[in-house]
């Protein structure tokens, strides 16, 4: 966040920190598409949107696959989707959080 191109050095004060956020955090949750997430957004992940996403991303692939064969050197592509559990400090029993024995 603090790394993006229109994040300031300081705030001015409350205000303009405030009005900063109040663009900034929508573009974040509902427009902007994480590499982390496989290119979704926050909210397509929070709100439990992937599945349907997802299958209209495959969608368009496998239409794409089956008019233009030769350009996929790989096969049938596969879209990718996003990780089961993202971690800033991931807990020691992580593989067992992830696999939902906790």
């Amino acid at each position: 966040m603090k790394y993006g191109p229109n994040f300031p050095d300081r705030f001015d004060g409350y205000e303009h920190g405030r009005d900063f956020c109040r663009e900034f955090f929508p573009w974040y949750n509902d427009d902007h598409r994480h590499s982390g997430l496989a290119y979704f957004t926050p909210a397509d992940v929070h709100y439990g949107r992937v599945p349907e996403i997802l299958a209209r991303r495959q969608a368009v692939m496998d239409d794409a696959f089956a008019r233009h064969p030769h350009r996929f050197a790989g096969g049938p592509p596969e879209v990718p989707a996003p990780p089961k559990a993202v971690w800033i400090n991931p807990p020691e029993n992580r593989a067992e959080v992830e696999l939902g024995l906790h």
